[in-house]
């Protein structure tokens, strides 16, 4: 399960990289919104250590790079100087849509390898929309669509935006689905001692950080019953939602993945064994 967080995607592709090297088996099934829905399509395209560097060539192409070149707080402060509910045109995210797509050489949900299953919000109804079949390129679109940055996607006559909105972490839908043992790797996790905010994107970011973390908590406390998951964060800073520069990506990457390999290093096969949320500083 690949939880959303903008460019704090770059983890989950350090996380999965450490998994993989340390011969984790691969899953049977992928449950991803926003963001995590572009890495889980390349996983369930190839599930394997290759898939993974395909992420890591994604993440640092000149496509992502322009997906998120300020603050998405900014841009909608910006936007609110135009007409429309969007400050920024679809054409960045689809192209890194595209790219992502041309690396993996899917088109459809029916041609990977795993089921996919991918999390947006029906902005009509206010409710979770999930893709299952079809074509990837709208369910991707939808589910990356960020209020306020980027237009809403229609499917089937419904407006659609990006699935953090009302479900950032869905340990449910993996649970509704019969998933009895979840690997989930979520993105909203933060240092204990943040430094206190100093403007209001700042401010905004931060409150939104833990919010959706403990979001992600109460579903965990509510459905670890129903089936066994091991939740790992990566911890990272507010301003990495948005930081896109190579070198940072490089490093959040990097850092990940050493967190990972030093957690299987220390648990070994017992962290799998029962429910948990286990934290992953980066260096």
């Amino acid at each position: 399960m690949l939880g959303g967080g903008g460019a704090r995607g770059a983890a989950q592709v350090g996380v999965l990289q450490g998994l993989f090297e340390a011969g984790i088996e691969p899953p049977v099934r992928v449950v991803a919104v926003s963001v995590g829905a572009l890495n889980g399509s390349a996983i369930a395209a190839y599930p394997s250590l290759a898939g993974v560097m395909m992420l890591r060539e994604l993440w640092v192409s000149t496509q992502a790079m322009s997906v998120f070149r300020m603050h998405p707080l900014g841009v909608i402060m910006t936007g609110l100087r135009r007409e429309g509910p969007s400050a920024l045109p679809q054409t960045n995210v689809r192209r890194l849509v595209d790219r992502a797509e041309s690396l993996t050489g899917f088109m459809t949900f029916e041609q990977l390898r795993l089921p996919l299953s991918i999390v947006a919000t029906d902005f009509n109804s206010g409710r979770k929309a999930i893709f299952r079949s079809g074509d990837l390129t709208p369910a991707l679109l939808a589910t990356t669509a960020i209020p306020g940055v980027f237009p809403s996607v229609v499917i089937d006559g419904r407006e659609h935006m990006d699935g953090g909105v009302v479900d950032n972490t869905p340990l449910d839908v993996a649970v509704d689905e019969g998933a009895k043992d979840i690997l989930a790797i979520s993105l909203m996790a933060g240092a204990e001692h943040e430094p206190t905010p100093t403007s209001w994107p700042e401010l905004i970011a931060r409150t939104l950080q833990l919010t959706l973390h403990h979001q992600m908590l109460s579903e965990y406390e509510r459905l670890r019953d129903r089936a066994r998951m091991v939740v790992l964060c990566p911890v990272t800073s507010p301003h990495a939602t948005w930081e896109m520069r190579r070198v940072h990506l490089e490093a959040v990457m990097e850092g990940s993945r050493e967190a990972t390999r030093a957690l299987l290093a220390q648990r070994g096969a017992k962290l799998f064994r029962h429910s948990g949320i286990h934290y992953l500083p980066l260096r």
